[in-house]
């Protein structure tokens, strides 16, 4: 599964000085959630500063990646690339809760294609998560093959939707 914030790229040693402290990059999402606690944006950019086992302490709690996502779809739900980057911190078969709701890895996929179906890797990345499933994208049920075939309509270069494309026509 293929993580992408967005074209989010952080250099974590950059740092900018504002008075007379200087900031980093987590620093600096960590001063917004603390300004607004419920800025989707900052939770969402904190994650990208994580890596899949680190935690970052926020208000006397330890965050994961996840707990950072699922703050910012509780701020906002409507951000498809969050949904995204959620499903690819859910291991398969487990589920995390999201504004109420249980959420599996494929769930999550779903709900951003569901808000932006246009976006290649996230079919292909449903397209893996499902292996023998099928998940409802728009009103729509779609199998691992088929969420390839979107994958690459959209974006013929994911070399890995070709191969996944190319097993799945081997098992029918």
């Amino acid at each position: 599964i293929n993580a992408e914030y967005g074209g989010l790229t952080l250099d974590h040693n950059s740092t900018l000085q504002v008075g007379e402290q200087n900031f980093t990059p987590q620093q600096c999402f960590l001063q917004a959630i603390g300004v607004q606690p419920t800025n989707a944006n900052a939770w969402s950019s904190i994650s990208a500063t994580l890596n899949d086992n680190e935690c970052v302490n926020i208000d006397g709690r330890s965050c994961t990646k996840g707990d950072c996502l699922c703050k910012a779809l509780e701020a906002n739900p409507a951000m498809s690339n969050v949904w995204a980057a959620l499903g690819c911190t859910i291991s398969q078969g487990e589920c995390v809760l999201v504004a109420g709701r249980n959420m599996s890895s494929a769930g999550c996929f779903a709900r951003a294609l569901d808000l932006n179906s246009i976006d290649a890797v996230t079919w292909y990345n449903l397209a893996i998560d499902l292996q023998e499933s099928v998940a409802t994208v728009r009103g729509k049920e779609f199998n691992s093959q088929e969420c390839c075939r979107q994958a690459l309509e959209i974006d013929a270069t994911i070399p890995s939707a070709w191969v996944v494309l190319g097993l799945s026509l081997i098992h029918i």
